[in-house]
């Protein structure tokens, strides 16, 4: 239906199944399978949306996709970023759900923006919040280690 998306598929998990199930997408180049990508940083400059599938991990590519002020999209599943993301950042539903998700944030640039700069926030506060969690608990470790002596 929109065929000036490109789906950039980083990994090397179910390229066998992406090429059989959509040979047609992946020849006309809308789908382009890159493989493992060792600098995600780097490619998350030429993205609009990160997309998560269900699977297992996938937390810190998120985070820095977050980072980089990319919307992401992601089913309400278990997955060890909901507590960054935050629960009402996840999909309800399924693919489908995740396909009209995806098709509004094409079709409205300025949602699309206004997400990512969410996005970057929430891993900007939940940074600092981190940092100074670890602040505490390195100084609690050192006041109990002060106290044994």
């Amino acid at each position: 239906e929109y065929k000036n998306i490109k789906w950039l598929v980083v990994g090397v998990s179910y390229v066998d199944s992406l090429n059989y199930m959509n040979a047609d997408l992946v020849e006309k180049k809308q789908i382009i399978i890159a493989g493992h990508e060792p600098d995600l940083m780097g490619l998350y400059k030429i993205c609009n949306v990160y997309v998560n599938p269900i699977r297992m991990g996938g937390g810190l590519s998120i985070a820095w996709a977050m980072r980089q002020g990319l919307p992401v999209a992601i089913l309400d599943v278990p997955a060890d970023i909901v507590p960054r993301i935050g629960r009402e950042n996840l999909i309800k539903g399924g693919y489908k759900e995740m396909s009209e998700y995806l098709k509004r944030l094409y079709l409205n640039p300025e949602i699309t923006e206004k997400i990512g700069r969410q996005m970057a926030e929430k891993t900007r506060i939940s940074s600092k919040e981190e940092s100074v969690k670890n602040i505490l608990r390195i100084g609690d470790d050192l006041y109990r280690t002060m106290i044994e002596e």
